[in-house]
């Protein structure tokens, strides 16, 4: 069961939201585990799976997850993560590594992030990213990292291989809010 998933590689989930915002019941769940991995809180949804995207011209199915420091758990990032599941039902349409997702606003108060990046979360292990169903279905695991406007358009130019490589080799802790842009 994804449940069970979760929280073997992400610890207990703690929180449960089935509403949105405005009080709306969800198709999907955005769970919080704030205690798997030291130092990280971790919000994912949990269903969206369920709804299958188009991706690169394929069938996917695909959950969503940002982490953050846990200094940071508080910025009500189970709305974020909502808005951006909606979005991708609405749309049918899975986001792939190296999508940028941007918003007309600043995504935190006195952040500089104003777009997510999607990408693999390669702090967690392969069978975590890539879930096997009993049915034989795989379930990608997808996370989203705030960027600045600089990484942005360093992305929109150079393409988002090139800036996976930037960011591996500039020793920043993309989950810390707090860090400067890499670019």
């Amino acid at each position: 069961m994804l449940d069970d998933h979760i929280e073997e590689f992400l610890g207990h989930i703690e929180s449960r939201y089935t509403k949105s915002i405005a009080g709306e019941i969800l198709p999907f769940q955005v769970v919080h585990c704030p205690r798997g991995i030291e130092g990280i809180d971790t919000y994912t949804t949990l269903g969206l799976s369920n709804y299958p995207l188009v991706c690169r011209g394929r069938h996917v199915l695909q959950e969503l997850m940002i982490s953050v420091l846990h200094e940071f758990a508080g910025l009500h990032l189970h709305g974020l993560l909502q808005q951006v599941a909606i979005r991708s039902i609405e749309r049918q349409t899975a986001f792939a590594h190296g999508d940028v997702i941007a918003s007309p606003h600043v995504l935190f108060d006195e952040k500089p992030f104003y777009s997510l990046y999607t990408t693999k979360p390669g702090f967690m292990p392969e069978e975590f990213i890539s879930y096997s169903t009993g049915d034989g279905d795989k379930i990608g695991f997808s996370i989203l990292l705030p960027i600045t406007p600089a990484e942005e358009k360093y992305i929109s130019l150079h393409g988002h291989e090139r800036f996976d490589l930037l960011f591996i080799g500039a020793d920043v802790d993309m989950l810390d809010l707090n860090r400067k842009s890499i670019v």
